[in-house]
């Protein structure tokens, strides 16, 4: 099972909560008293698929308590020169999806996914995200948040970007940055990645 800290940090397939979008349950994740501690669900079945190749990526998450503005996230490592290594993150947080954050590459913004709520999170219910047409910020090129990009920007800016072959390219995560991930509580559902040679739903 996934690894429990000491100050409660976990992640756990549960039922629910609700109605839960693929109906049976879903993967909740805590991270207790110390927020730099993180939980996550990862996965290299995606290894090396250059990133121009992703035509979808959605999930959907459910908060039950958050420091105002925290939702499951995902993280790809990047591999920008395909030499082996990892050398970058892109990080899709809900709470940069209303459209109104600068971009990188003098891209134009993107659609705004989060209506009239101007932090995107909602608390008690699911709310599905668009992953591939939002916004991403880069370890790298960003200031870990805004300034934003596509990953068809990126791919642009990176022709030889692809999901990195030495580590698992990618994660679904909460946590790794306190205080505002202190105490938080959620869930992630439906995860779907498509590439140009298929597709898979989690």
């Amino acid at each position: 099972g996934p690894a429990t800290t000491t100050s409660g940090t976990g992640g756990y397939f549960v039922t629910g909560p609700e109605t839960a979008p693929l109906s049976l349950g879903s993967f909740e994740q805590v991270t207790g008293t110390n927020g730099n501690d993180a939980t996550r669900l990862r996965t290299s079945d995606y290894n090396g698929t250059p990133l121009a190749d992703i035509t979808a990526l959605t999930y959907e998450t459910y908060v039950t308590t958050n420091g105002g503005a925290q939702a499951t996230y995902i993280q790809l490592r990047i591999d920008r020169d395909a030499d082996g290594f990892w050398d970058d993150a892109l990080f899709f947080e809900p709470v940069y999806q209303n459209g109104g954050y600068g971009m990188l590459y003098s891209q134009p913004a993107f659609a705004n996914q989060c209506g009239s709520n101007p932090n995107c999170v909602s608390l008690g219910e699911w709310q599905s995200w668009d992953a591939a047409a939002g916004g991403w910020w880069s370890n790298v090129d960003s200031a870990g948040g805004p300034p934003l990009t596509t990953l068809a920007a990126y791919a642009a800016q990176y022709p030889g970007a692809v999901l990195a072959t030495d580590v698992p390219a990618i994660r679904i995560q909460a946590g790794a940055g306190a205080p505002v991930w202190d105490n938080f509580q959620g869930n992630f559902d439906e995860f779907v990645i498509a590439v140009e040679t298929g597709s898979n739903t989690h």
